[in-house]
């Protein structure tokens, strides 16, 4: 990984002493995207109106994003940051007054026509307008607002949001959403929550809101020519109540999605209650994205997904939507227990059982992709989706609840689950919290981690014979899996 400085202005006089410039960067920066996320505020919601040309692939006059925010700079700010790689800006305006702005790479620094004090609302409206794009990560796949033959797929991890709307874009700043998206007749677009539909003339504005916080690369806004199914009774008394799905009609059907509410089921009896009151999913044929995202309250999908991959996104609602990784370096919190719980669906589905699939993965040779990064060892973005922080985090759950037992491993999931949904958490959390639910020297938790976790080559801990193959397909005689996040 390059490091990349971080964008620095020149600190204007503050009223009373102390630096009123917002920073482009977070105290400590993210250790794997350093310009991702911002000093000086914190955001409470994004209202976003986007108007759609899928023709043209354009933001038509009129597109903006109102970013509200409570100022946490001691001295206040007199100028701040928000990330951004969208098109053209046409103006901005703070607490309703015309502010100055410039752009330098991702950062849009926005200058109010007066200091706003700490603890102060700041209220930011950005009017743009022209082509969003796509970008490319470090690992060579793509996102952001990724175009296809009828619209567009939205999809925002690790650092898509951005491309457009403008953001806090860091995990550890969850904010509430209200998302609009305008397009003509016969196009539908599809985000995250609940739906409302205005009909304008030939046009048609999709208003879709939450009632719960959310990370900003969770947020879509696809849009398409969909086939859609809102159920409002989904699945009473609780959570969620409202299940809405897209399915591009160039596909039959939406694969495994109508069994998401035996999938919820079983995992609200280990987990807890579902986090959120509405569920559903995407499906749009996007052939050159090649992976599901967990889009919240809301998955989408390349391709028909079968129920393991419903399975697996869905987990990700409990772990890594509601319960939220405070940088990307721990990106295996989130994915580590979204492929253990795809397991634990397989053997509640009439396959393996979540120990048949670890002896699975203990079978690999040491040579085997399984075992590389080390899920809480990642050295950098260009492997933060690595087979490692996938398999061998499943397996390292698995093993922990082996070496703990079953009455206390699904307390620490349940534990796990019930945090702060505005808090932003670490391995070193999830250590602690596995040590206060077992009876376990807390020397053995510490190996346990140390050899699963954290220590390069293939864990000490696999006990079973090494048969030298190089997959966890051909160790379970299965196909491999659809690529997910």
């Amino acid at each position: 990984m390059v490091a990349v400085a971080a964008v620095a202005m020149a600190a204007p006089a503050a009223r009373g002493g102390g630096d009123t410039s917002g920073s482009g960067r977070l105290d400590p920066p993210d250790p794997f995207f350093p310009r991702s996320g911002n000093g000086g505020y914190d955001v409470t919601s994004y209202d976003i109106d986007l108007r759609y040309d899928p023709k043209r692939n354009r933001f038509r006059g009129g597109t903006k994003t109102k970013v509200e925010a409570e100022v946490t700079q001691p001295a206040g700010l007199e100028s701040f940051h928000l990330d951004y790689r969208g098109p053209e800006i046409q103006r901005v305006r703070v607490n309703g007054e015309p502010a100055g702005f410039t752009r330098k790479g991702q950062e849009l620094i926005v200058e109010p026509s007066d200091l706003v004090g700490f603890g102060e609302e700041l209220k930011t409206k950005v009017v743009y307008k022209g082509k969003p794009r796509q970008i490319t990560d470090p690992d060579g796949s793509i996102e952001g607002w990724v175009r296809t033959g009828d619209g567009a797929f939205v999809v925002g991890e690790p650092r898509g949001g951005p491309t457009w709307f403008p953001s806090n874009d860091h995990p550890s700043d969850k904010a509430l959403f209200e998302i609009s998206i305008e397009v003509p007749k016969p196009y539908k677009a599809i985000s995250n929550g609940t739906l409302e539909i205005t009909k304008l003339g030939n046009r048609r504005l999709f208003e879709w809101s939450s009632d719960d916080p959310m990370a900003t690369y969770l947020a879509t806004a696809t849009v398409g020519r969909f086939e859609t199914e809102k159920d409002t009774d989904f699945n009473p008394p609780g959570p969620p109540s409202y299940s809405y799905v897209a399915v591009d009609p160039s596909f039959a059907g939406d694969g495994a999605i109508g069994r998401g509410d035996d999938i919820i089921d079983h995992f609200e009896s280990d987990f807890g209650p579902y986090p959120f009151e509405e569920t559903g999913g995407i499906v749009d044929r996007a052939p050159n994205v090649g992976y599901a995202l967990e889009t919240q309250t809301r998955p989408i999908y390349p391709v028909q997904p079968d129920a393991t991959l419903v399975a697996h996104e869905l987990a990700h609602q409990w772990f890594g939507n509601d319960i939220t990784l405070a940088d990307w370096s721990e990106i295996w919190l989130n994915e580590g227990f979204a492929t253990w719980a795809e397991w634990w669906w397989d053997e509640e589905d009439g396959g393996p059982s979540a120990g048949e699939t670890l002896a699975a993965v203990c079978d690999l040779g040491p040579g085997s992709s399984a075992w590389s990064p080390p899920p809480g060892s990642v050295p950098g973005p260009e492997v933060m989706f690595g087979d490692g922080v996938y398999t061998r985090a499943g397996a390292a759950l698995q093993a922990l609840r082996e070496l703990i037992g079953d009455s206390d491993f699904f307390d620490v999931l349940a534990a796990w689950a019930a945090q702060d949904s505005l808090g932003a958490y670490t391995t070193e959390d999830l250590i602690a919290l596995v040590k206060t639910q077992t009876g376990v020297d807390d020397g053995e938790i510490d190996d346990h981690f140390e050899d699963w976790v954290f220590d390069e080559g293939k864990p000490d801990g696999c006990s079973a014979p090494k048969t030298g193959r190089d997959s966890l397909g051909a160790a379970l005689g299965v196909p491999d899996l659809a690529p997910r996040r």
